[in-house]
């Protein structure tokens, strides 16, 4: 029996087992209930199956955040900014169809400083026309080119050369010439008639006949040119004859001084503009519409030199006023040498580096003038007339002035490629212009 009693204590009774199991379940629903399902429920409500409250949620912390914000100065600044910015600055609205038609086109502001220039100088360029009949051996002719006013009585000038098949030998206008301009603002044209003429620097002074109130061009004082200055030409027009035509460019060459026998000094401007035969007497002009040369496209060059030509306005004003003091200058009978001399400062370094006497070197020698009759020649330097010392233009210019046509004169030289001394007789005679 005690065997029994002892057995029947080691085994649990028949109920203690699923009452365990079932206390065990309970305890772990409850777990699942209290830790795991509370984490589950707030992953599955963040996702896509409680919109409504995600927005909720989110939307009010959102509005308190903003609300904060509005109350930093912040605020304040962006609502004071515009209306401390003037009118011009405030953002241009996106570009329409209608407001891109009204912007300016590419290039307007240089089309603008070009038009400024053409509204200036326009009223005083003139389209010239000049003509001659057939005459024995000389064939029929006409040519139209251009002309600067220079006073308000009509008063122009123009290359002698555009001119010199219609002119005697006194420098006046054939009697069987028709020369007229065509002026600014006019339909009809008006006779012209020449008053004077410059050989060396072929500038020829003319006047419009019963001209009515012009517009002198305006000259630039004393121009500071530099190479890459943006030019202007402005000439006349074979097309329209009462209207004008344009070339622009840059300058591209400032040629070395030489000067005139009288001492005006003779250096080139030269430009990239393209010049037609027409715009010969046309102004150059600055940006400002200020007239810096005078074109003059019968200056010599090869056959590829497609450059502009003008003389410049110091030189043209130097012209105009010894031109203006003789009376009447067409008629003066001066007397020419044909040459043009080194600029004295550029002598003056060969003097001291080559141990050259003092005088006047010879530049150039014009193949129509007594010096190249003379056999003078280029890089000779004059050293005395009819033993009078030579060492400037001015001084060449004195003793020519005491001189008369057909005067018999002796030029001593020293001839730098001999570097001998040598005397030339010559006649000095009128300008064949």
């Amino acid at each position: 029996m005690k065997e029994r009693r002892q057995h029947k204590r080691r085994h649990a009774p028949a109920w203690f087992w699923p009452a365990l199991i079932s206390a065990s379940l309970a305890v772990l629903a409850f777990f699942l209930v209290m830790v795991l399902i509370p984490g589950l429920s707030d992953s599955y409500i963040s996702g896509s199956a409680r919109p409504a409250v995600q927005t909720t949620r989110q939307t009010e912390p959102i509005v308190t955040r903003l609300e904060t914000e509005t109350t930093v100065p912040v605020e304040t600044t962006e609502v004071t900014v515009p209306q401390t910015k003037p009118p011009e600055t405030e953002p241009e609205p996106v570009p329409t169809e209608t407001s891109r038609d009204t912007q300016d086109p590419p290039g307007s502001a240089a089309t603008l400083l070009i038009r400024r220039a053409i509204s200036q100088a326009k009223p005083s360029v003139l389209t010239l026309y000049v003509s001659m009949p057939e005459r024995g051996d000389s064939p029929a002719r006409a040519v139209t080119f251009s002309g600067v006013v220079i006073d308000r009585e009509g008063h122009f000038v123009t290359p002698t050369s555009n001119l010199s098949f219609a002119l005697t030998f006194n420098g006046q206008f054939h009697d069987a010439a028709v020369a007229y301009a065509y002026v600014p603002f006019e339909t009809n044209p008006f006779e012209i008639e020449i008053v004077a003429h410059e050989p060396n620097t072929d500038v020829a002074l003319l006047r419009i006949v019963d001209a009515p109130p012009m517009e002198p061009i305006t000259m630039a004082e004393e121009p500071a040119l530099l190479l890459g200055d943006f030019l202007i030409v402005l000439g006349g027009s074979d097309v329209d004859m009462t209207d004008l035509s344009l070339s622009v460019g840059y300058l591209t060459g400032l040629q070395r001084g030489t000067y005139f026998e009288d001492g005006m000094e003779s250096g080139m401007i030269q430009t990239s503009a393209f010049v037609t035969p027409i715009m010969s007497g046309a102004a150059l002009l600055d940006p400002n519409g200020r007239m810096v040369g005078l074109i003059n496209s019968n200056v010599s060059r090869n056959y590829s030199d497609i450059s502009g030509y003008a003389l410049p306005v110091d030189v043209l004003r130097h012209v105009l006023d010894v031109l203006k003091a003789e009376e009447p200058p067409s008629l003066v009978r001066k007397v020419w040498l044909g040459i043009r001399a080194m600029d004295p400062a550029e002598y003056a370094v060969l003097v001291r580096e080559r141990s050259y006497p003092e005088g006047l070197m010879v530049a150039e020698v014009l193949s129509d003038g007594p010096a190249a009759s003379a056999d003078i020649q280029r890089h000779d330097v004059i050293i005395s007339i009819d033993g009078e010392t030579v060492s400037s233009v001015d001084q060449l210019n004195r003793l020519l002035d005491k001189r008369l046509v057909g005067e018999r004169v002796m030029i001593t030289l020293y001839r730098t490629e001999t570097r001998r001394y040598v005397n030339v007789f010559l006649y000095l005679r009128e300008s064949p212009h």
